[in-house]
């Protein structure tokens, strides 16, 4: 694993992410078909580009921190969209931090070195609220 850049990457502590499970959902003709796929996904490391960051606090006033906490404060994951490079898709984490604020996080998994590359934070709407209640 490369060595950590200061400020841009955080190593997640022990199996955190090891046993997560992440619902992916394939859209069918008809909504009403509409299945689960369930599968493991390992968060080893989460980067977080230094002009990601200084959108999310000028634009959603969350902390970098707050989206790492809300990560590893185990989450409820999904898939969000196929990425724009082949086995790189953007998923949703929708969590809450260590000081009780619920956030939705948007990243893109890279599997093969298992790193989430945070695209976007903010706070979850009421809809996703209710959702997670029921997680």
């Amino acid at each position: 694993m490369p060595p950590l850049a200061a400020g841009l990457l955080t190593q997640a502590r022990g199996p955190v992410f090891s046993d997560k499970w992440v619902e992916k959902y394939k859209f069918p003709a008809h909504a009403s078909q509409v299945s689960a796929i369930l599968y493991p996904m390992r968060i080893d490391t989460i980067a977080c580009p230094a002009e990601i960051e200084a959108k999310l606090l000028s634009k959603h006033q969350v902390t970098s921190l707050e989206v790492r906490q809300a990560i590893l404060n185990n989450p409820r994951i999904r898939f969000a969209e196929q990425g724009y490079t082949e086995g790189e898709d953007v998923y949703a984490a929708f969590g809450q931090t260590f000081g009780g604020r619920y956030l939705s996080v948007f990243f893109v998994y890279r599997p093969s070195n298992h790193i989430a590359i945070i695209i976007s934070a903010r706070d979850m709407s009421k809809k996703e609220r209710k959702a997670y209640g029921r997680k």
